[in-house]
């Protein structure tokens, strides 16, 4: 476990760590009086941990935001909420582009669809559809739908259809999720936003292995990357050795080197702990 001190006021993020080295994506905002936030989740094999943390912290989630429906986001949410003994969840936050657009560029996309469409039906918590420019607020952090699925007629790319959310403290820091945004969503996001994308963290897009233009980051001008990377993405080794594998991880990494941003907090390390 690593602990970045950027000095967040009694509000801590926590970037969960990994189980049996997979990639994924799940995290947990905490506030002074007890108030939870999860983004994402993770992969099913990481809902008991993330059940254990949350159980931890109270029991109780106020707002699950999900990005997309990719399993290694999801799954945990999956997971947790098909449980018998579920913990409470008081509001969650989606959007999705239509089944059948998902069915047929990526079935199995469509069946983690399904599974949380079955969940939402089960729920007693209130589901709320998020789209761009919406605004949502919990204990002093002021939450920003930056964007949502509407671009996915454009791509054959699920990880497009993403929502971006931006966490604003109410000691003016700032933090932005984007899950998994690619080009044409991250363009789109630099494009409607320009300067006003500054932030002072920012969670790296699609696991740091693609995602959003370099442009988009130079307007976010973050001082601390969240990497929600496997040690596999990170060495670019698809199983075959040291930089063997396709991704452009090494890219972006160059990326951030080159806006000279020092701080860094990696899934593959352990869980990294913001306050």
């Amino acid at each position: 476990m690593s602990t970045i001190d950027i000095g967040l006021g009694g509000y801590k993020i926590i970037q969960n760590r990994n189980k049996n080295g997979k990639k994924m994506m799940s995290y947990i905002v905490t506030t002074p009086n007890d108030k939870v936030v999860v983004i994402d989740g993770g992969l099913k094999e990481d809902g008991a941990d993330l059940k254990e943390k949350i159980l931890s912290l109270g029991g109780v989630v106020h707002m699950w935001y999900i990005t997309h429906i990719h399993g290694d986001h999801v799954g945990a949410f999956i997971n947790i909420m098909q449980d018998t003994n579920k913990i409470q969840v008081d509001r969650i936050y989606y959007d999705f582009p239509p089944r059948e657009w998902i069915q047929e560029i990526h079935p199995s996309g469509a069946r983690s669809l399904d599974e949380v469409l079955g969940v939402f039906k089960s729920l007693d918590g209130e589901l709320i559809q998020a789209k761009r420019d919406m605004q949502f607020s919990l204990d002093g952090i002021e939450i920003d739908i930056l964007s949502d699925a509407r671009y996915y007629s454009e791509t054959n790319n699920i990880n497009e259809t993403s929502a971006a959310y931006r966490f604003k403290f109410p000691n003016g820091k700032v933090a932005i999720f984007l899950g998994d945004m690619m080009e044409t969503s991250g363009g789109y996001l630099a494009d409607y936003y320009g300067k006003k994308l500054k932030t002072d963290i920012v969670q790296i897009a699609h696991h740091g292995q693609w995602g959003i233009p370099k442009r988009a980051y130079k307007l976010m001008d973050p001082k601390v990357c969240l990497w929600p990377t496997n040690e596999d993405i990170w060495q670019n080794d698809n199983g075959e050795g040291y930089d063997t594998g396709p991704w452009r991880i090494f890219e972006i990494r160059k990326w951030m080197d080159d806006l000279e941003i020092g701080v860094h907090g990696i899934m593959k390390d352990g869980e990294v702990i913001i306050i």
